[in-house]
């Protein structure tokens, strides 16, 4: 089951649609095959729920906007973003590219 998880994963940085991830596995009758890959609603609906869940781990408590932000300094953008006044509602964000900054 553990291959079939890092699978899952490395199929998934490679944007690999769902669908051709469950035909993956069903071609291959693998571990993950007899939980998800039996052609029906639910099989599929684990597979979601198991990227689900690698995705919550891997955002490590932070929300999408947060998760935007780290991953936009982690490679080098530059945000700007703009909160209201009195609240912690998010009003404008911009990411930038360094190359476009210098243009």
């Amino acid at each position: 089951m553990e291959k079939q998880l890092i699978q899952t994963e490395q199929f998934r940085k490679s944007q690999v649609p769902p669908r051709n991830m469950l035909q993956f596995f069903q071609e291959q009758k693998c571990g993950l095959c007899c939980e998800v890959c039996r052609i029906t609603f639910n099989s599929a609906q684990k597979l979601y729920n198991i990227i689900a869940k690698m995705k919550k781990k891997r955002m490590q408590g932070r929300n999408t906007v947060e998760e935007v932000i780290c991953l936009s300094a982690q490679w080098g953008y530059t945000v700007f973003y703009r909160n209201c006044n009195d609240s912690n509602i998010l009003n404008d964000i911009v990411v930038a590219h360094p190359t476009s900054i210098q243009m």
